[in-house]
C-alpha cells in the first residue's frame, strides 16, 4: 500500500480533513453518524467523499461504499489512507 505522506492532501479550507477539529468536526462526524444506522446492509455511494473518512466509517455497516470525487488527488489519497 502507498505511504500516506506520499499523497497527503494539503489543507486548502476546500475539504474537511479529519485532522481538522472544532465545531466543523462535529458537524461532519455528525452527518456520518446520523446515516450509519441506514446504510446497514446496503451498498452506498459518498458522492463528493473528499478525503474519505466518511465513507470508511460507513463502510464499517455498509455492504460496499464506493466514494466519488472530482478530485484525482483526493480519490488517489483517500484509497492510500482507507481500504
Amino acid at each position: 500500500m502507498e505511504n500516506i505522506e506520499k499523497t497527503a492532501l494539503t489543507y486548502t479550507g476546500e475539504r474537511y480533513h479529519p485532522e481538522v477539529l472544532g465545531e466543523i468536526r462535529q458537524e461532519h462526524m455528525h452527518r456520518y453518524m446520523w446515516v450509519l444506522g441506514l446504510v446497514s446492509g446496503r451498498d452506498v455511494i459518498d458522492i463528493a467523499c473528499g478525503e474519505g473518512f466518511g465513507s470508511a466509517i460507513l463502510a464499517s455497516r455498509a455492504r460496499q461504499v464506493i466514494g466519488i470525487d472530482i478530485s484525482d488527488n483526493t480519490v488517489t489519497h483517500a484509497a492510500s489512507r482507507y481500504q
